[in-house]
């Protein structure tokens, strides 16, 4: 590791810092981390993992502004590449935090009054999981049925759209951790 430089040191520092932040942001948003049943959502919770995703976002975008600066051209390959992996995964999450903005928008509305898109909202992005969790598609298909106000846990359906939202940025940054460059030099 003689040939490292001081810069690409301060670079690889940050991104391993940004690895760190984006696995304990895996933890908030997993399954695990909320409980699958329309009268146990908890709104607050769903929320706040969403803060804590654009939280993560803000913190670390400043990373992927080094592509076009000068320092990434005196950056050694290896740098670069983690440089480059942390772009992606900020593209990656910027695409579906936009999603996640428009279902907390969601979680605002009057479920009696705004059943209908909740549930082709929840439907729909339910499709797009690669691998949902335990009991979402039960949920997702209960809904879908005969659900009205009179159904157990009605006020839920309002946040499905927000925490599958969640699952899908989890989805990703799994995805993400698995494809992050290993140290060469």
């Amino acid at each position: 590791m003689g040939d490292v430089s001081a810069v690409d040191m301060k670079v690889r520092k940050a991104v391993m810092e940004a690895d760190k932040a984006l696995r304990a942001l895996a933890k908030e948003v997993s399954p695990a981390a909320f409980d699958i049943k329309l009268e146990k959502l908890d709104k607050a919770k769903i929320l706040s993992a969403r803060k804590k995703v654009t939280a993560f976002m803000g913190k670390y975008s400043a990373l992927t502004q080094l592509q076009g600066s000068a320092v990434y051209g005196r950056l050694n390959p290896q740098s670069q590449a983690y440089v480059d992996w942390m772009d992606d995964v900020m593209g990656q999450l910027l695409k579906l935090v936009v999603n996640l903005e428009k279902a907390a928008k969601l979680a605002g509305k009057d479920p009696e009054k705004n059943l209908k898109i909740l549930v082709d909202t929840s439907a729909r992005r339910y499709k797009e999981l690669r691998k949902a969790p335990q009991g979402l598609g039960t949920l997702v298909k209960e809904i879908q049925k005969d659900f009205g106000p009179d159904a157990k846990g009605f006020s839920g359906v309002s946040i499905l759209p927000a925490l599958i939202m969640l699952f899908m940025i989890f989805e990703m940054i799994a995805a993400k951790i698995k494809q992050r460059p290993k140290l060469k030099d």
